[in-house]
């Protein structure tokens, strides 16, 4: 015998991941912002919003805005180094996090 949710609960479970999903696409594009204003660009390459999006789930919103925010300062005249100094900023914050969890 199966029991099945009610309709109402799939819908709300539902409406709740949406949520998230868009949450999560508003908190990449406000960091990607801070990378694309110091370049004076319109766009940013879909890895790099990957990657974003990629560091999120595993840092706070305002962890990665402050690696952004210290890779772009750093490094402005380079896109590329900007980026992977971003990338490594939040690498070693995820790391000193699961030593913390660990200790």
């Amino acid at each position: 015998m199966t029991i099945k949710p009610p309709v109402d609960s799939t819908r709300s479970r539902r409406e709740e991941l949406e949520t998230r999903k868009q949450q999560r696409d508003d908190e990449s594009m406000f960091v990607a912002k801070i990378f694309m204003t110091t370049f004076r660009d319109s766009s940013i390459h879909g890895t790099r919003l990957t990657s974003i999006r990629s560091f999120l789930d595993q840092l706070s919103v305002y962890e990665v805005q402050e690696a952004m925010e210290l890779a772009t300062t750093k490094m402005p005249w380079s896109r590329e180094r900007a980026f992977r100094y971003f990338a490594g900023v939040c690498w070693t914050k995820i790391k000193r996090s699961s030593e913390r969890a660990t200790a």
